[in-house]
Parts: C-alpha cells; structure tokens; sequence
C-alpha cells in the first residue's frame, strides 16, 4: 500500500518504521522543521540546545533504556537526593532522528485536509494544493488537530479524538554565560514551575550553563495567550526567589507554548481504527513517551492487517 503519516512524533515515526519496513510506500509529512514532536530539542545562539518539550522519555511498561538514542541519565537533586531518568542522547530528539532514518519525511508541510473517495484518500494542504493520493493513512497529531484531520474522512474517529482534553505547558529556555553553582541539576520545588532542569548536565550536550524552566498546568493555563516576554519574566522571576539572586543575568532567554502538551485523561484504545484510516498517539492507551511508542505500534498492525 501507498499510506500517508501525518506527523513525526514518536507515534508517528513507528507506525512508520514498522509500515516501511514490511514493504509498504510510506510518507510522513510534518507541519515543523523536523522529526520528534514534542521530543524536539530547540536551538539557541552558538549552538546550545533545549530540550523544550518532553524533557525525559517516561513509560511505565517499555524499558525505554533499550529504545535507539537513548540513555539514563542522574538528576541531582536539591538536598543530595537522585533520581533516574531516561532521556534522548545527544537530544531528546534522538531516538525521533533514529526512527527516521530512510523514510520519505517531508517537513514544513501541513495536512489541511483528509478527503475519501472510493478506497484511497486525497490529501491537501492548507491552499489546497494537492498532497497525493494514498491507500491508507495515520492519523498521529495531538488529538485536537487529529479530530479536524478526520472530519470528513473518518467522522467517528473524529468524534473520539475530540473527546481527548489537553494540559498546555509554557517552557523558558535560559542560558548563562557563567556557571551558577547551584548543587543540584534539576528541582520541581518552584511554585508555579512543574520542573527546571539543567541541560549541560545531560548525555552529550555540551558544556554552558543552561535550563528549561517549564510552568506547571495551572500558570500554563492562567497565561496560555501572554506574550513570550512575559512568560519569560514570570518564571525568572521564580526562578531568582528559588535561587536567591539575580545576577547573574541570563544572556540568553526564549519562550515556546505547547497548546498540546499533556492529554488530561487518555483514551483507553491503543489506537483508534476505522479500516484504512487510523488515529493514533500518546493520547491513545497512555500519555507518555512508551504510550506513544505503543500506540504507534497499534496503528502500523491496524493498517498491515486492513
């Protein structure tokens, strides 16, 4: 079969992968620059790098250790206490790069819209230039834009996929151009701050003095429409009353909102299935790094069994 993937997160990638390698034509198209959805990693001046979104690969079922690209990685945390975490090594977009390898990815082109006709799908972009023809198609974007995809192709699918709640998250990435001897290389006792965490200190980053600061689902929530600056002042300002000064000054500071960042309550589907046409992503059977992964995995054996 020819099938369609939209979207190049971890859900996606896999479904792609396994599609791929059992024969079958597969383009993944992706609305940004590149592989990893919200495992991407951000780039600043000089070369640094932010893991702005999912800062570490969680699962409570896959031993994420094993999956390409990835790592354990020590927090320290404030009072001498540790704590294990997985994450993408040399960037939390790693293992996304790994899946990706040889697949016909084609990024900064969005999906506008999924049309049915006979047994094969048209996509369009959003001038509704077309997009190409397909036997088959994965559905695999946060499920709010997974549910608009859908609409006139799949209506159940969409039904479901808009039943699915999400939690936004503002992260601020900042560099310091001095090390700031801190004691510890992550803490989650900042209100309002679901977790700062130190990115030099990670598997292959590089040395410089670097964290993502990222809001808690309330204060993401308050300010969801704010401008980046303010986002960046609101959790500096924490960030200083946490550590006990301000100086020195960042010299550099960068704001991104994840209007997706958390499915609140899953769907208890691996993925969602209406024949040819599938949904899928961490907000099917789970809402981590694994239940994506898994999902992933759900969709490519839906559709190979079609």
């Amino acid at each position: 079969m020819r099938i369609a993937v939209i979207g190049a997160g971890l859900a996606g990638l896999t479904a792609a992968r396994e599609l791929h390698e059992e024969g079958h034509t597969v383009v993944v198209w992706e609305k940004s620059r590149g592989p990893g959805g919200r495992t991407s990693t951000r780039r600043g001046p000089n070369g640094m790098r932010f893991d702005h979104g999912a800062p570490f690969l969680h699962d409570g079922h896959l031993p994420l250790d094993e999956v390409a690209g990835a790592l354990r990685h020590r927090l320290n945390l404030p009072g001498g206490a540790t704590r294990e975490e997985i994450v993408g090594a040399p960037a939390a977009n790693a293992p996304a790069k790994r899946l990706a390898r040889g697949l016909d990815l084609r990024a900064r082109q969005r999906v506008e819209t999924i049309l049915r006709s006979g047994a094969q799908y048209h996509l369009a972009a959003e001038d509704g230039g077309a997009m190409g023809v397909f036997d088959a198609v994965a559905v695999t974007a946060p499920a709010p834009q997974a549910a608009d995809l859908l609409e006139h192709a799949a209506p159940w699918l969409a039904e479901r996929a808009r039943s699915v709640d999400y939690a936004p998250c503002w992260s601020v990435m900042a560099a310091w151009d001095e090390p700031l001897h801190l004691g510890f290389t992550a803490t989650t006792d900042i209100p309002g701050i679901a977790l700062a965490v130190a990115e030099d200190a990670k598997p292959g980053r590089g040395d410089g003095e670097r964290w993502v600061l990222q809001l808690d689902e309330a204060l993401s929530a308050e300010h969801l429409e704010a401008e980046p600056d303010d986002i960046i002042a609101l959790a500096l300002d924490r960030w200083h009353a946490r550590i006990g000064r301000t100086e020195p000054a960042p010299v550099h500071a960068a704001a991104h909102r994840w209007r997706y960042a958390r499915p609140r309550v899953p769907l208890p589907e691996t993925c969602l299935s209406a024949g040819t046409i599938v949904a899928a992503g961490d907000w099917c059977g789970g809402h981590s790094a694994g239940a994506a992964i898994r999902s992933g995995r759900a969709a490519a054996a839906a559709l190979a069994g079609a």
